[in-house]
């Protein structure tokens, strides 16, 4: 079982000092493994063991990637991921990827496409993809627990992992609570606690996002047909070769025995967003979270002419969306209406929705970074950066990267920063 938490704070700031390998007397939160020394009374016949000393490591660590993302999505993520191929040292991490081809298992999607070889997994919704997120972390577990946490190397005990999910990471992570044994599966005992240690969320949509209504309306069509030509499916529902079959769409409008889109998943009234906003039975469980939220503020940047591309999709016949709503309203006013009644949001996510809760929340809600588009990817439609997953400023306390690690060395118990969030 993961301690606590690794870091231990001190009430006056920074943290306790250990010592651990060839490292000592340094604040927990530069430490990778600390050690404890236990001593061992038994009070009836007077006899004190030898001191015995312990490692403690932190719990492991997995990223994931949101709708249309990959495993690169965390290239830059730095000092956490400091290059594609270069870890922070202090934390054993691993990343989630579900981007693989899934498009020629897929018959009946809805909306319809011309083709749809190149749909990939993060296409389609929650209940899709979190049971290999599931098996995805008990495998690191696993794979922590025989050694893998350098530089330690060595046998742990562990059964539970930190999750840092963007955007619908963050619904997948909370989806596979609703797994009537994820408290208590039998081939991965965890102590009725379930694998997920902490879960830190960035712009994930809890409540959903207008947009994924929108982009789903007859009168986006085509839209949604220049974003499937880069890969990015909008579906409501599809079928799938290998069944996988649940129940889709809104609570207004079902879609029973199909796999649902994320797209679909990520309309407010999707009824795959209920399902984790309602408590799972037979008794309610609640992931100790963070909530990071991005606010976006120079939307004159959508005012753009010429070849920018907000100005392309407006307006030209052969590139664009010229008879489209959802396109037109690519403009410094048009695009937050899109949002209403929530004032703020971070391009793609109302502010609210990334903090769970009603619109337009209290500025001490969450934590709450201004100036921030929700992905790379979003500036591509002119939105300008830096975005939720970009790289760290040196000597920035306020970046989201370093405000990732800093969520990794607070403990759970901290009801200022962890809150309960159900599932």
């Amino acid at each position: 079982m993961a301690p606590t938490d690794f870091a231990r704070p001190l009430s006056t700031g920074g943290f306790k000092h250990g010592s651990c390998g060839n490292v000592t007397n340094t604040g927990d939160d530069q430490l990778i493994c600390r050690l404890v020394s236990l001593q061992v009374q038994d009070i009836t016949s007077n006899v004190t063991l030898p001191v015995t000393t312990i490692t403690i490591v932190r719990p492991p660590v997995i990223l994931v990637h949101g709708l249309w993302g990959s495993f690169h999505d965390w290239d830059n993520f730095n000092p956490l991921v400091k290059s594609p191929s270069a870890l922070d040292s202090r934390f054993s991490i691993d990343r989630f990827d579900y981007s693989y081809k899934v498009g020629a298992t897929i018959s009946n999607p809805s909306p319809a496409y011309q083709t749809v070889a190149n749909a990939t997994a993060s296409s389609l919704g929650f209940q899709y993809n979190a049971p290999a997120l599931y098996m995805e972390i008990v495998k690191w577990i696993s794979s922590f627990k025989l050694g893998r946490n350098s530089p330690t190397n060595i046998a742990v005990a562990a059964v539970q992992a930190d999750i840092v999910a963007h955007s619908m990471g963050g619904d997948i992570t909370r989806t596979m609570a609703l797994s009537p044994t994820f408290l208590n599966d039998p081939n991965q005992p965890t102590f009725g606690k379930g694998i997920v240690h902490k879960l830190i969320t960035i712009d994930t949509p809890h409540l959903g996002s207008p947009l994924a209504h929108l982009l789903l309306l007859a009168t986006n069509a085509c839209t949604r047909g220049k974003l499937a030509g880069s890969s990015f499916y909008s579906f409501t529902s599809v079928t799938l070769q290998a069944g996988n079959n649940s129940t889709c769409g809104t609570t207004t409008s079902p879609v029973a025995n199909s796999t649902c889109g994320g797209v679909g998943d990520i309309d407010p009234a999707s009824i795959s967003l209920a399902a984790i906003n309602s408590a799972p039975q037979p008794q309610p469980y609640y992931f100790p979270t963070a909530l990071i939220a991005g606010i976006y503020t120079n939307f004159a940047s959508l005012n753009c002419g010429g070849l920018c591309s907000a100005n392309m999709l407006r307006s030209s016949q052969k590139y664009g969306c010229p008879n489209d709503p959802l396109a037109q309203s690519l403009t410094q006013t048009g695009w937050p209406a899109n949002f209403a009644p929530d004032t703020q949001n971070d391009a793609i996510v109302p502010l609210g929705s990334q903090l769970d809760m009603s619109p337009n929340p209290s500025p001490n809600a969450g934590i709450q970074r201004t100036g921030f588009v929700h992905s790379t990817g979003t500036e591509n439609l002119s939105f300008t950066r830096p975005s939720m997953l970009d790289p760290d400023v040196v000597g920035s306390q306020t970046s989201v990267p370093q405000t990732v690690i800093n969520l990794l060395n607070t403990p759970v118990t901290n009801q200022t920063v962890f809150s309960p969030v159900n599932p």
